[in-house]
């Protein structure tokens, strides 16, 4: 037992080296003390230099320790020292155990089906189109600061108030080269290094295009403002024949390759802004006009499926950016890289393949695509722990509930297009929520067209319809 001191300050050194090779207390420090992803560096010289006390301690001890005259100091010296060489070899037994554990679930990146789409031509259509957008962008804060009401003008498409001829007016200009750009070209958002200082003079972030996209919202209802105006004005010709152009420019926003989840929400909402706009005020849109709204909706049909799957590509791409980043900061074997961009890559590729399924195929007993308990387990916090936390707090945790409310907006266009075209002898289209037919209920003066699919015990959607 004399050379107990020796070897355990021996095992200090050995200790000491790991940690600072592996980082250890930095990363120790983000993943379970201050949270992930900060860099709280100011404990960093105390932690080594208690470590290296301690090592001295040891050392001293062994030199010292047959000099000591009282065997009751002696005594408690030394169980001072086994307390302390607590630390020392339990701090080595979690490295070998860690290392260890990480050594034998290493993985090789598999190759990716999931790719982003560069299209070079529609990224350098957003710069057509953000050239266009932000003087639209800058009236309309103005707007926003001098009328704090000019939300709920937007909500109400109150076109009586005294405030919304002079809004309209002002944004007519930039509203007409937006709907002109939207409803004729594709666009989509610049990759982050993409970069083309002929078609723009700053190098924009991803991000700031995104929320430039997202700002499209405030536009519709600008626009449907400005067609109700002209429907209670009596020119129902020129507010039909704009409100369809509006619904083409979605159709070309679904058509965009590069994406995000949030865009797409955003045009998810848009959509349903312009069926409530068009089911409120269907007794004064012209219904001649209105059938030429068919293919468009078809369209859109089509291209629902395609677009939520370019979404989660381009969030896909976005996310091992992210992971990239991380790998920076934090290192094996507290993040494995390879590893967490492969269960990030089962997570997507899995809701990638379930968007083609109409919503009565998908399998709704779970919510999780991919297997948590691979990330929960009783070793969760050795293996790849700090990618462990990542997957858990940016996975896809309920991928089924997207795709549910992307499956009812399918079935609703479908619903609408079985509406403009009553009376054609159109075939009515089968509800995707439920592979039957939808309900009609009919009443004196309006009928009623809703899904089989119950939510919450009532139907998914219900529309109804004024009769002609």
């Amino acid at each position: 037992m004399k050379k107990y001191p020796l070897i355990t300050g021996i095992a200090g050194v050995i200790f000491l080296i790991i940690s600072i090779f592996l980082k250890l207390p930095t990363t120790i420090c983000n993943y379970y003390i201050t949270g992930l992803g900060e860099n709280n560096l100011s404990f960093l010289p105390i932690y080594y230099f208690a470590i290296i006390i301690i090592i001295g301690l040891f050392f001293l001890y062994y030199f010292m320790i047959d000099k000591l005259k009282f065997a009751t100091l002696k005594k408690i010296i030394s169980v001072i020292m086994i307390v302390l060489s607590l630390f020392i070899y339990f701090g080595l037994l979690w490295d070998l155990v860690l290392v260890t554990a990480n050594i034998v679930t290493m993985e090789s990146l598999q190759k990716e089906e999931i790719f982003k789409d560069d299209n070079k031509q529609l990224e350098h259509n957003y710069y057509e189109f953000e050239k266009v957008f932000i003087p639209f962008e800058k009236k309309f804060t103005k707007i926003e600061k001098e009328n704090p009401n000019v939300y709920k003008l937007l909500k109400s498409f109150d076109y009586n108030n005294k405030d919304a001829a002079q809004i309209l007016e002002s944004t007519k200009t930039e509203r007409d080269e937006i709907l002109k750009i939207l409803s004729t070209k594709i666009i989509s958002i610049p990759s982050p290094e993409f970069s083309d200082k002929e078609s723009y003079t700053e190098n924009v972030n991803q991000i700031v295009a995104i929320s430039k996209i997202s700002r499209i919202k405030t536009f519709y209802k600008y626009e449907l403002l400005d067609i109700k105006r002209n429907l209670y004005m009596g020119d129902k010709k020129v507010a039909v024949s704009r409100y369809i152009t509006l619904w083409k420019s979605i159709d070309n926003l679904y058509k965009s390759e590069n994406d995000s989840l949030i865009n797409y929400m955003i045009k998810i909402a848009c959509s349903g802004i312009l069926q409530e706009f068009y089911f409120d005020n269907q007794q004064m849109m012209d219904n001649n006009n209105i059938v030429d709204l068919s293919e468009t909706l078809l369209s859109i049909d089509k291209n629902i499926d395609s677009s939520f799957q370019y979404s989660l590509k381009g969030e896909y791409v976005c996310m091992k950016e992210l992971l990239k980043a991380v790998g920076t900061q934090a290192k094996w074997p507290f993040f494995d890289y390879n590893k967490t961009v492969n269960t990030f890559y089962r997570d997507y590729k899995t809701t990638i393949d379930m968007c083609n399924k109409p919503y009565y195929a998908l399998d709704k007993s779970s919510e999780n695509t991919v297997n948590v308990d691979e990330n929960n387990s009783i070793l969760s916090n050795l293996i790849n722990p700090i990618g462990t936390q990542l997957f858990e707090v940016l996975s896809l945790s309920s991928p089924k509930s997207m795709m549910e409310q992307k499956e009812i907006f399918k079935s609703k266009i479908r619903a609408m297009y079985f509406v403009i075209n009553k009376g054609t002898n159109v075939e009515m289209p089968t509800d995707n929520l439920t592979g039957k037919k939808f309900i009609i209920k009919d009443y004196k003066g309006y009928y009623e067209i809703s899904s089989q699919l119950k939510l919450d015990g009532k139907s998914a959607f219900t529309y109804k319809v004024i009769k002609k």
